[in-house]
């Protein structure tokens, strides 16, 4: 067994590693990007649009409304690739038509004409198993259209070497024994239990706060309300 004076500095450099890492790649992503003068094919996307016919509709300011709301597109490196992407979200929710849904989250936040457009459902989660809420939306026939679209890089990713280099350094250095031990089973997976401790607690404490709200209240009320 080491000496604790060791495995307290051992744990002081990780430490120090780790947060170094965190500067990096908060300055990488701060790099931007840069335009290319001629752009290049990548792939395709699939994409529901709105068309100019939205206008013929009286209500068209809440079609766009829950339009801006809505998933619009799915990339594919092929059309096919492209046709999958777009179909598995559509099975995620046990959807066979060519229908975008919104979380209650954002149904919550549209006004009541827009809200007339969407139709409640729920849907088992795959990970978890549990039942969730969504809204599917029926726009109006003629005021969207689905088809595919060319992808084109249009930039580029700056890079910076001596960042890249020293982030490629730091990793490296977390997988040399002490600190691989770390990472599997030591301070890495403390740090994560206390987080994940502490979100359990906010979740309860959330539960049981909207249970004290729903106390009394009709079952239409309950059925409305976003726990």
């Amino acid at each position: 067994m080491k000496p604790p004076h060791i495995k307290a500095q051992r744990e002081k450099e990780f430490r120090k590693n780790v947060k170094r890492q965190q500067e990096l790649y908060r300055e990488i992503r701060e790099l931007g990007y840069i335009k290319l003068e001629q752009p290049i094919r990548h792939g395709w996307f699939k994409e529901m649009i709105i068309t100019d016919g939205v206008n013929r509709y009286k209500h068209a300011e809440a079609i766009i409304e829950v339009y801006q709301k809505i998933k619009t597109s799915y990339w594919g490196a092929t059309k096919e690739k492209a046709q999958k992407a777009w179909d598995e979200d559509r099975s995620r929710y046990m959807l066979t038509k060519d229908k975008p849904t919104i979380s209650r989250k954002s149904y919550n936040k549209l006004s009541d004409k827009a809200k007339d457009l969407c139709v409640f459902f729920r849907y088992r989660e795959e990970r978890t198993g549990k039942k969730k809420t969504r809204f599917y939306v029926n726009f109006p026939a003629g005021c969207v259209q689905i088809n595919f679209k060319r992808s084109y890089i249009t930039h580029r990713k700056r890079i910076d070497p001596a960042l890249e280099a020293e982030l490629a350094y730091l990793e490296n250095q977390l997988l040399k024994p002490g600190f691989y031990e770390l990472i599997s089973g030591g301070i890495w997976n403390r740090w994560s239990r206390i987080s994940k401790s502490f979100e359990r607690k906010k979740e309860t404490h959330r539960v049981k706060e909207n249970l004290r709200k729903l106390r009394g209240k009709s079952i239409i009320t309950i059925m409305n309300y976003e726990c």
